[in-house]
């Protein structure tokens, strides 16, 4: 399960920005997702193959290796591993209260 939550290969990683830029649903394509700057080359290649025109893909040095954080007209998604935990916490504990 944290493998699919928790994306930290390029083409895993790639496949959460899709979803989150879907979730995020932008009324104009222009998307900045900041990564990790490890992670922006080999995002920058699968990304723009794969239907993200208008997607920059912006280098962040202070974002980890997996984080991601996506910046639309219609809003942002924090991806990063950090947030992603805190909401797989967030479900598990409203689902079986402690």
């Amino acid at each position: 399960i944290l493998r699919k939550v928790l994306p930290t290969e390029p083409e895993s990683l790639a496949e959460f920005i899709r979803e989150g830029v879907e979730l995020l649903q932008p009324s104009d394509r222009q998307i900045s997702i900041y990564v990790n700057n490890e992670d922006a080359a080999a995002l920058t290649e699968l990304l723009s193959t794969g239907g993200g025109e208008g997607w920059r893909i912006l280098p962040d040095h202070l974002l980890k290796p997996g984080d991601v954080r996506i910046q639309t007209d219609s809003g942002a998604l924090d991806g990063t591993i950090a947030a992603r935990l805190d909401a797989i916490f967030h479900d598990l504990t409203e689902v079986n209260p402690p």
